[in-house]
């Protein structure tokens, strides 16, 4: 299938559009009306989960000047009921007279958009910078393709990998700015989970406070053994329990033990591999079915080494500052008998990007899981 140059220009626009907004668990989608006469009349993108969707803000935007035009969307507008209407209705009650889609939505809730849309006369064209449009939205499509949330590691450490001293003390490795872009990872993946030790030592907030969300992350701890369990239950909540979605997860025991989350709820437990690890990929498989796409993995060392030797977590976001410990705990712990003994067994995996980010040094690394 051709397209033009322009319909090119327009849907790199979208795709631009797109990676607005914190929509999670929903996805980023951009859209960009173009009236008849070839003129940019509306943009959109999803800004946020119960939100308008792209198409409605940029129709919304475009107004009766989107009768006749086309509209480039990143992913195919929905076809059902969810929060709010289908975007199908929108773009048949705006008269457009063309779609443009990029990528076809997986999820067989949302599908037949597209057939809707060709049913009612409208001209319907696929696959338009189909892989900027799979990237801008990356998470959101690979959890709902495996039926498993995406999981993005995250670590601040310093030069030589401690993320804390040796009496456990972390606060703060490094600087304002990169913790601001920690707790935007937060708003971007919808949820944020730390292992029980990082829950005791630190008792974070788990929550977005340096600049303003509609939808504060699912806030997640995982606590095989119930060393939480009263905390939780008993009136001294942890800050992390304090507002929002809360989610206590646990491994099932004969006393009964359940995983829970704040509103009583009875969640699956943990599932342990026979080592009684956690086992990785079931565990994915559970946060899927809970609404939770992509969730973001805060450590401590022991939780975030377990996933990644499981080839569990597609993204790391490492934040090294300039600083010597010396001593302390490693973010990263392998086992003698798991590590490598040569060079042809150590594993390499991409860097996305390096960049500076005040006093500190960003890495973005895609594993090769």
């Amino acid at each position: 299938m051709s397209f033009s140059e322009s319909d090119k220009a327009f849907m790199r626009r979208a795709v631009e559009l797109a990676a607005g907004g914190f929509p999670a668990p929903n996805p980023h989608v951009g859209c960009v009306i173009v009236s008849k006469d070839g003129e940019i009349v509306g943009e959109g993108f999803h800004e946020y989960a119960g939100g308008p969707h792209a198409e409605v803000n940029a129709l919304t935007y475009a107004g009766d000047r989107a009768e006749g035009g086309t509209a480039y969307v990143t992913l195919e507008p929905c076809n059902s009921h969810g929060r709010t209407p289908p975007c199908v209705d929108a773009l048949l009650a705006a008269k457009v007279s063309r779609v443009v889609v990029s990528v076809r939505d997986p999820n067989p809730k949302m599908e037949g958009g597209i057939e809707r849309l060709e049913s009612k006369g409208v001209v319907v064209q696929q696959g338009l910078l189909s892989e900027e449009g799979e990237s801008v939205n990356k998470a959101w499509l690979t959890a709902t393709r495996s039926g498993k949330t995406y999981m993005v590691g995250k670590a601040a450490m310093t030069l030589d990998g401690k993320v804390a001293l040796p009496n456990g003390a972390s606060k703060w490795i490094t600087g304002e700015l990169a913790r601001t872009h920690g707790q935007r990872l937060r708003a971007e993946c919808g949820s944020v989970l730390v292992g029980v030790g990082t829950a005791i030592a630190d008792n974070p907030f788990l929550n977005v406070r340096d600049f303003p969300v509609v939808n504060q992350p699912v806030k997640m701890v995982l606590d095989p053994n119930g060393r939480l369990s009263s905390r939780v239950r008993g009136e001294n909540l942890p800050y992390f329990a304090q507002e929002g979605r809360w989610i206590h997860w646990t491994a099932q025991t004969e006393e009964g033990r359940q995983s829970i989350d704040n509103s009583g709820n009875i969640l699956p437990p943990i599932p342990l591999q026979k080592d009684k690890t956690v086992d990785w990929e079931t565990f994915r498989a559970i946060l899927f079915q809970q609404g939770i796409n992509s969730c973001l993995l805060e450590g401590g060392s022991v939780t975030l080494t377990s996933a990644i030797r499981q080839s569990s977590i597609s993204r790391l976001e490492l934040f090294i500052a300039p600083k010597l410990f010396g001593n302390g705990a490693d973010w990263f712990r392998l086992d003698e008998d798991l590590a490598p003994t040569m060079m042809s067994q150590v594993m390499s995996h991409q860097v996305v990007s390096v960049s500076t980010i005040g006093e500190d040094v960003w890495l973005t690394i895609r594993l090769q899981n």
